[in-house]
């Protein structure tokens, strides 16, 4: 084959991958998705929060343990008689912390009856000052009260 020849061809070839490239970019269909993606990803950016005070996420979760004190009462016929939340630096996953929750019952027969939580969350997900006094305390405690 001479040098004009394989040329052609060459750019014969390049012309008709440019043709396809350009008519897969018309393409209404990829158009559509690569909408979607997009509308997705600018979504799920949006689900990013800002950081928290440890004790704005305690706030937070009050509501959540007082519906499930009284599902408890309600449920297993036990009288509540306190509880706390421990709020500890370390825990079982890298760069997370430990929430555990310990409620305090009583049955009919005045026997203690302990129920527990566990959960753990990320550091991220507080504040620089939560985060150093988390760091530096350990351990936070909060009291938990009757449902009112």
């Amino acid at each position: 084959m001479d040098k004009s020849v394989d040329t052609q061809m060459k750019e014969k070839t390049e012309k008709s991958l440019s043709d396809l490239i350009n008519h897969v970019k018309k393409s209404p269909v990829l158009n559509a998705l690569k909408d979607t993606v997009e509308q997705i990803a600018l979504k799920t950016s949006n689900l990013k929060h800002e950081p928290v005070s440890l004790d704005s996420l305690i706030r937070g979760l009050s509501n959540e343990t007082d519906k499930e004190i009284v599902r408890i009462i309600k449920s297993e016929d036990l009288q509540f008689i306190g509880g706390e939340l421990i709020v500890l630096n370390k825990s079982q996953q890298k760069d997370h912390f430990s929430l555990d929750l310990q409620l305090y019952f009583q049955n009919k027969s005045e026997e203690v009856v302990l129920k527990e939580k566990h959960k753990e969350l990320e550091f991220s997900i507080l504040d620089e000052k939560s985060q150093q006094e988390l760091l530096n305390k350990g351990t936070i405690k909060y009291e938990v009260n009757e449902p009112n």
